[in-house]
């Protein structure tokens, strides 16, 4: 688990810890996954989710409703599984030979699975704080 030190609670007001995304996958599609991955099992840098270069989106991956983040541009060019494949989080790569890849994302242990998935999403509500 990450923590950064400030993070602004935007229901409440207060101050806490910051608590970054695990980087396991809860389930074996991985569609609600929000870790920061970016390469494929072939060592590939993943092409920004928002983008169209190298290579044409197609129409599931294209829809924001379909990532956990809430949009493409928020998945950045993180390992997702937009289409929800039975193979996992993968991304299309900046190869243009190599149109998309399956990324290595484990999946979760028991002790460490839902207490992370939980943070991970709260997190959303929190903001940086700005010093």
């Amino acid at each position: 688990m990450y923590i950064m030190p400030a993070c602004l609670d935007s229901l409440t007001g207060q101050t806490r810890e910051c608590v970054l995304c695990s980087e396991c996958k809860q389930t074996v599609m991985g569609q609600e996954y929000m870790g920061t991955v970016s390469a494929t099992v072939n060592g590939r840098t993943c092409q920004p989710w928002s983008s169209n270069s190298p290579h044409e989106p197609n129409a599931l991956s294209s829809d924001d409703a379909n990532y956990p983040d809430g949009s493409r541009a928020a998945a950045v060019n993180y390992c997702r599984n937009p289409d929800g494949g039975p193979e996992g989080p993968w991304c299309y790569t900046m190869d243009q030979s190599v149109r998309f890849e399956y990324c290595n994302v484990p999946l979760c242990s028991a002790t460490e699975g839902r207490y992370k998935y939980m943070l991970c999403y709260e997190k959303h509500r929190f903001k940086t704080k700005k010093n």
